[in-house]
């Protein structure tokens, strides 16, 4: 399904910033399988915020800070929300990350404390992530603004019978970027997660897929 996305930031000169970002979604709806909303679920809004700094004229740089995600609409009967609230800490050095985030709400997307499960509050996510500058690296002028994207990824579910939605998930990815501030890019990711547990109307959102994006920064 085509993404209609798009963003706003902003960061002071201290360290502290702020963003949200927004995008089309397409939760199921009360008459479909697994249906997680009664209505609305069409729209995911992230609302974020936190403090960065070099730490110590080092090159690496910490990063934690709160993150929200909000999806507008009527949940179900006897599903738990799909709004989540993480804490999440990173850390870069030049082209590589690591960041950790943990849920501090008691729900974590559509998985937390029903009839037959518990709160999901201490759900877990843990990731590393490469955005290697392949055209810098080769110092190759038909490179320039070349970048490959990878990315490794652990989700750890908290609250008893949750841990059916663990996954482990990756991604690999080519960009490129224009001086007009135009970047054009694809990327595949896969997950070993279980299809029974993100199957959603038939169909299984864990698996192999392609995404083409086009962005364009202001």
């Amino acid at each position: 399904m085509p993404a209609l996305q798009g963003g706003v930031d902003y960061a002071h000169d201290s360290g502290f910033y702020l963003g949200s970002w927004a995008s089309n979604v397409s939760w199921p709806k009360e008459g479909d399988a697994g249906a997680a909303y009664s209505s609305g679920g069409s729209l995911e809004i992230d609302v974020y915020g936190g403090y960065k700094t070099e730490l110590a004229k080092t090159g690496i740089t910490l990063d934690v800070g709160a993150l929200q995600y909000y999806y507008p609409g009527r949940s179900a009967p006897g599903v738990a929300k799909l709004n989540t609230t993480e804490l999440y800490l990173s850390a870069s050095y030049g082209w590589l990350q690591a960041k950790y985030s943990q849920v501090v709400s008691n729900d974590a997307w559509g998985f937390g404390k029903t009839a037959s499960t518990g709160k999901a509050d201490g759900t877990w996510y843990g990731e590393l992530n490469a955005t290697i500058p392949v055209g810098e690296l080769a110092k190759s002028p038909s490179l320039t603004g070349v970048t490959v994207i990878a990315h490794v990824g652990r989700q750890d579910f908290s609250g008893s019978g949750n841990s059916i939605a663990d996954y482990t998930d990756y991604k690999l990815g080519l960009q490129k970027s224009f001086d007009n501030g135009v970047n054009v890019g694809g990327f595949w990711t896969t997950t070993n997660a279980d299809k029974a547990a993100w199957s959603y109307d038939g169909q299984n959102i864990g698996r192999s897929t392609g995404t083409l994006y086009v962005q364009k920064t202001f």
